[in-house]
């Protein structure tokens, strides 16, 4: 007797959607909690401190994780603003642009799926936790690390919702301290 596996991509597919809604939801509520805690006043976030650009490093030297883009400015810390959805927007670029991790405008959207918005779509777009960075496509742990002088160990303590430290995901939020 033979078993048939027709159907074990899709099983595949619905388990890495699963794992990764519930990764989402364990980094979007630890975003949230930093948040209350911080507007009850205890223990705000440290602030991150801006560290100058790595010097270059000389063509005998070994090769190293690329540099960390740039980081867009958050927005104003006054109030939430709206964003509309736009055709061909997702929430990870909008991420990116407003400096807001995915993880957080989905909470504050009630979106349940990060890859399903729809163009029209209104978001609010509240000031993320100023110890919080989104990442940037290509950017590295290690880059990271060496921009906010600290360590990639340090990083993956204060992120446990990071599974692989070789594959971070753009527009996700990042928890900087030094």
């Amino acid at each position: 007797m033979s078993i048939t596996t027709t159907h074990a991509p899709d099983f595949t597919k619905i388990m890495r959607r699963a794992v990764g809604l519930a990764v989402a939801a364990v980094t979007a509520a630890a975003l949230l909690l930093g948040l209350l805690a911080g507007a009850l006043g205890e223990g705000a976030p440290e602030q991150a401190q801006p560290t100058s650009a790595p010097a270059a490093v000389p063509s005998s030297a070994p090769a190293v994780a690329p540099a960390v883009p740039s980081e867009p400015a958050a927005p104003s810390v006054e109030a939430p603003t709206t964003r509309t959805v736009a055709s061909g927007d997702t929430l990870a670029g909008i991420a990116q642009r407003t400096g807001v991790p995915v993880e957080l405008l989905a909470a504050d959207n009630g979106v349940d799926d990060p890859d399903r918005i729809t163009a029209g779509q209104v978001l609010t777009v509240a000031t993320p936790p100023s110890d919080v960075v989104v990442v940037t496509e290509g950017a590295t742990l290690g880059g990271y690390a060496q921009q906010h002088a600290t360590s990639v160990d340090r990083l993956l303590e204060l992120n446990p919702q990071i599974a692989d430290p070789d594959r971070i995901l753009a527009g996700a939020g990042l928890r900087i301290a030094s």
